[in-house]
């Protein structure tokens, strides 16, 4: 689900719901517009267990800094209201989402909270 501010100051509502794959999540993102996102990841750990992790996105692209303040606000609600919710990512550019692979030792959650501007997506992404 992502989530932008309404014309009401402080609400926020949703803008895209459903399931989506995490190739249409990232295309779905605006370029010039800042939007926190709900997400669920499925995964296939290195040993081929499927895993899923929610995680907690705040989207703020270069062209949104005016917005960065009300955007971090919002963030940091949702992450006192979300707190089943343990990766959260700050991302500034699409690459910065891409799936990237993990070192066996590390679990996909903790390398993504290690890395929270160029996180490391447990990769590939599971087929339905």
């Amino acid at each position: 689900m992502t989530l932008r501010y309404a014309d009401v100051p402080g609400l926020l509502v949703p803008e895209v719901e459903g399931n989506l794959t995490h190739e249409e999540l990232v295309q779905a993102l605006p370029v010039d517009e800042p939007r926190l996102v709900v997400h669920e990841l499925s995964f296939a750990s290195p040993d081929g267990t499927r895993r899923h992790a929610q995680l907690l996105i705040f989207w703020l692209p270069p062209d949104a800094r005016e917005l960065e303040e009300a955007y971090t606000d919002g963030f940091t609600a949702l992450k006192e209201f979300l707190a089943d919710v343990h990766v959260h990512l700050t991302a500034r550019r699409a690459d910065q989402l891409d799936y990237l692979p993990w070192p066996a030792e590390h679990p996909p959650a903790a390398a993504l909270c290690a890395q929270r501007v160029a996180p490391s997506m447990a990769g590939p992404p599971l087929a339905d």
